[in-house]
């Protein structure tokens, strides 16, 4: 789905009103907008809608008194509120347009100010003389950016951190729903402004992004479903797909800016503390595990996308780190029929039981849902499908060669979608070249190519079972390259 669609059918359509009072004060809106895109608000902003010929008069004109626009911002600095004030400029004649509606709207839900400076006169906030009863969202704090930045998303989606439950009802904080917020916002704004930038704080940052995304989680657990079971855990990982792709934003940001094996153990740990959701434990009695489920499609989507980011960066070192440094379980939980149970390639596989369900009852006739799913959720975001499948390629790879054994524990269900593929995946066609093959031979725990060879032989002769889906073979050797690898220079 393109953004334009996306904006279009669900994302809040918001105008920003402001004073080009200097480059760094417009830069600094252009950050402000882009990071509202990103969080899925539809901005209009005029530097990117008003080209050369165009009347810039009436087009902001059109903008805030325009139906669909249904939010619009101020940015108050001195320059904005003195021109509001004098009605002087474009932003006098935003000012008569906004000024009447402001008075006018009854719902006040259209309109907020956003603060940046402080009055000459006893410090209070400097805002236009027709908003001074309104409230407002201050930015003047720099350091409390992020959390003014969530106050600002919150407005724009009309979910406010605090809600009044109704008369009799259960307290919101109370409340089971799954669609309350992970709380990651400010975090998330903070740790990838900090991994970006290279500031020092950027390893705490990412910790505590990490920490509040697992200590939150619980919100979204599936308890009593009034429904049918596989609704619930689609309407929850519905849900849960905004802190889906908060985490890739993270995971594509440690891959391209910073990744050394602190950052990358980091990420390790975040996933080792998912490990607790997918499985029933001591805390947790709850018989079916199904109902886990949701968390289980979570966990395994983030640990592919993980490992998909470090390879797409051919960060192969910091991914081999990942793939073998051994999860730490939790206590009853054990992982059967593998010789290493703590390996990435053991915790991370899974079987949703409740999609093959799913599939049966509404007779979809889908290869596999889950597939399905995974490439839907990746569409429009910084990772794309092609990206995943090369990790999850890797990591059927991965199983085989750490089993053993002729079962097949990691199912590469987004494979089903290699069925039209007549070309290896990148790292693999790649490898072609022995010191690009050098570089990547220790994900597959080999020294040489020919080390692959007793594996390669009993997929080629049927030995070794090959997954397959209704009406296709996945032909392994030709996705690896394995008969051209090392051998060009």
């Amino acid at each position: 789905m393109t953004s334009e669609a996306h904006s279009s059918s669900s994302a809040p359509r918001l105008f920003v009103s402001y004073s080009q009072s200097s480059a760094e004060h417009t830069e600094w809106v252009e950050q402000l907008a882009t990071q509202l895109r990103e969080s899925g608000v539809d901005v209009v902003l005029d530097m990117w809608e008003v080209r050369e010929g165009h009347d810039l008069d009436h087009f902001m004109e059109r903008m805030v008194s325009d139906p669909d626009i249904r939010k619009v911002v101020m940015v108050c600095d001195e320059r904005y509120v003195e021109k509001a004030n004098r009605r002087t400029g474009g932003v006098g004649t935003e000012t008569q347009i906004i000024s009447r509606e402001v008075y006018e709207n009854q719902q006040q839900e259209k309109f907020v100010a956003l603060i940046l400076a402080t009055s000459p006169e006893g410090g209070r906030a400097l805002i236009p003389a027709y908003y001074a009863s309104k409230v407002y969202i201050d930015f003047r704090d720099t350091s409390l950016y992020a959390e003014s930045f969530e106050k600002l998303l919150r407005w724009c989606y009309d979910k406010p951190l605090r809600i009044k439950p109704a008369l009799g009802s259960r307290p919101a904080f109370l409340s089971e729903d799954p669609q309350a917020s992970l709380g990651t916002t400010a975090s998330y704004i903070r740790a990838l402004d900090a991994i970006r930038n290279h500031r020092p704080y950027a390893a705490g940052s990412l910790d505590e992004y990490y920490n509040t995304f697992v200590k939150n989680l619980e919100i979204f657990r599936i308890k009593d479903p009034s429904g049918e079971i596989d609704d619930a855990i689609v309407k929850s990982l519905s849900d849960l797909k905004p802190y889906r792709d908060q985490c890739v934003r993270i995971f594509c940001a440690v891959a391209q800016y910073m990744p050394s094996q602190d950052f990358v153990i980091s990420t390790h740990r975040f996933l080792e503390q998912l490990i607790k959701y997918m499985h029933r434990t001591e805390e947790v009695s709850m018989w079916n595990e199904v109902n886990f489920e949701n968390f289980r499609f979570l966990a395994h989507e983030l640990a592919l996308c993980v490992l998909a980011a470090l390879l797409h960066n051919d960060r192969f070192d910091e991914a081999e780190l990942l793939l073998s440094r051994p999860f730490q379980l939790p206590p009853h939980i054990s992982v059967d029929r593998i010789n290493r149970p703590d390996s990435f390639v053991s915790v991370f596989r899974v079987h949703l039981h409740s999609l093959e369900k799913r599939n049966n009852r509404l007779q979809s006739n889908r290869a596999s849902l889950h597939a399905d799913m995974l490439k839907e959720r990746s569409a429009a975001s910084e990772l794309s499908f092609e990206y995943i499948m090369q990790a999850d390629f890797l990591c059927f790879l991965r199983y085989e060669i750490e089993s053993g054994d002729n079962y097949h524990g990691w199912w590469p269900s987004t494979l089903v979608y290699s069925h039209n593929r007549n070309r290896p995946f990148e790292i693999f066609a790649r490898a072609a070249s022995r010191k690009y093959f050098l570089r990547i031979r220790n994900l597959l725990e080999v020294s040489e190519p020919r080390d692959l060879t007793p594996l390669f032989d009993e997929f080629l002769s049927g030995k070794r079972d090959v997954p397959r889906w209704s009406y296709f073979r996945l032909d392994v050797a030709s996705l690896a390259n394995y008969r051209n690898l090392a051998t060009r220079p």
